[in-house]
């Protein structure tokens, strides 16, 4: 009987495919046999119970996220106060996000980080997120490569109109007066000269004054007259010095009418183009120690404008408004029109110390002290009938736009100068450069500074330079 299967090669060869071929068909149809099988949800009674992972991380539900029935309760979750309450604001799926305070700190966004888990500025200055992101750059303040505009005028280009927009690019406005150094002072070189008259009749505060204005009031950029009027023996505290006369004469007059009288002597105001008058009631230049090179004159005739003729310290609003006749600074046109005796009776009107055919300014003699007070009033209405304007250096004046509509607003300003005065306080020096020194007005404040002043090295020829 012939064997079912010849051992040969070539048979042994077919055994071993055919049994390779049947391997391959039972492992497919087993992989058929469990794909068959009826899936199951894991949240479900009859799923198979997983181990709890070490980590009490809770059960992830069909959907990836965590299953709202394995978070904490709220009482579990430690409550920041920074961060609402997720039930108080709750993201659109709140059973399939996680609320913020749940979420690991690298992940949050830096403005519910809480205040100790807060990323710190990088040692190299760059701050970056908790996610390990740094910021984006800050994009540069010039993307398109304009050129820049240009922060100074080109010199080589004349200066416009005040106010003008310049070839440039820029609106010009014209400078301020530099008053800093003394080679730019008003009262320098090229600017006109200007004569300082300072009256004097004697007194003990005339005195202090007088020896306080010496020593700080006196300096190169200007020529002073002193007039002593009376028996005074005060000239000798007056130096010898090229740009300073003293002038003996009668105390008659009273103070503007002895004045006058010095200027017209022999024209000598015509050699000047700019002026300031002033008596011995008041003390200074008081001037604070920010102010440091400022010229005093400088800062009167800086007031004195094609409109403005006629400045002072202080407004007095009765009987009519007024400057205050204590210290004066006006230009050749306004000093044309005070020593003017035409116009010092035109412009006269009648009030309780005057009649209108009485002289005001600086033409008349005043032999008494209403005409001194008549003319001394009528001293600013002289200057407007002459079609000019007034101001004073205290600071209530120019809380208004003009002395009359400050009047209007305040009739009852009569003479400040007297203690408590000044609308419950005192004129400060520092506001008006001198102070009336013979009212005994706030003495503890007079008498400081000017031991302080006098104690300073400084003089007006450091600040206000010369001729």
């Amino acid at each position: 009987m012939a064997p079912l299967l010849s051992l040969n090669p070539t048979n042994l060869r077919l055994a071993a495919l055919t049994f390779m071929l049947l391997l391959a068909v039972l492992w497919t149809l087993s992989a058929n046999s469990n794909n068959s099988e009826t899936a199951f949800d894991i949240t479900s009674p009859d799923a198979p119970v997983l181990a709890k992972p070490d980590n009490d991380v809770p059960p992830l539900s069909a959907t990836g996220v965590v299953a709202p029935s394995s978070l904490p309760s709220p009482s579990q979750v430690p409550v920041d106060p920074f961060v609402p309450p997720p039930e108080l604001n709750p993201p659109p799926d709140a059973g399939d996000l996680l609320p913020p305070d749940l979420l690991p700190p690298d992940l949050l966004p830096p403005d519910l980080l809480p205040p100790d888990l807060a990323q710190p500025p990088s040692p190299d200055g760059i701050n970056i997120m908790p996610s390990g992101f740094e910021p984006l750059p800050t994009p540069p303040p010039n993307p398109d490569n304009l050129p820049p505009l240009p922060t100074h005028p080109d010199p080589s280009l004349p200066p416009p109109p005040e106010g003008d927009l310049g070839p440039d690019g820029l609106i010009h406005i014209l400078p301020v007066q530099d008053v800093s150094t003394p080679e730019n002072t008003t009262t320098g070189s090229g600017k006109g000269r200007l004569l300082i008259v300072y009256a004097y009749a004697e007194s003990e505060a005339a005195r202090a004054n007088l020896a306080y204005f010496v020593e700080k009031g006196l300096h190169g950029a200007a020529d002073f007259v002193f007039i002593f009027n009376g028996n005074a023996s005060a000239a000798s505290l007056v130096p010898a010095l090229p740009n300073v006369r003293t002038v003996h004469r009668e105390n008659t007059c009273y103070d503007l009418g002895a004045i006058g009288e010095v200027l017209r002597d022999g024209d000598l105001w015509k050699q000047y183009s700019r002026f300031i008058t002033m008596n011995a009631s008041i003390r200074g230049p008081f001037l604070p120690v920010w102010s440091a090179g400022t010229c005093w004159s400088d800062l009167y005739l800086n007031r004195v404008t094609d409109k403005t003729k006629l400045v002072g310290m202080t407004l007095n609003c009765k009987p009519r408004p007024h400057v205050q006749s204590m210290i004066f600074a006006t230009d050749a046109i306004g000093m044309a029109v005070l020593l003017d005796p035409a116009q010092a009776v035109a412009a006269s009107v009648d009030d309780q110390f005057g009649k209108s055919t009485d002289p005001v300014g600086l033409s008349g003699c005043y032999n008494s002290h209403n005409s001194a007070v008549h003319a001394e009033v009528g001293t600013s209405g002289l200057i407007t009938a002459a079609g000019y304007e007034f101001d004073a250096m205290m600071a209530a004046l120019h809380s208004h736009a003009s002395p009359e509509e400050f009047c209007t607003a305040n009739p009852d300003a009569g003479d400040l100068l007297f203690d408590g005065s000044y609308f419950g306080s005192n004129v400060h020096p520092y506001e008006t450069v001198f102070i009336k020194a013979n009212r005994n007005i706030d003495g503890g404040l007079l008498t400081h500074l000017t031991e302080w002043h006098m104690s300073m090295k400084t003089t007006s020829f450091d600040s206000c330079g010369v001729i």
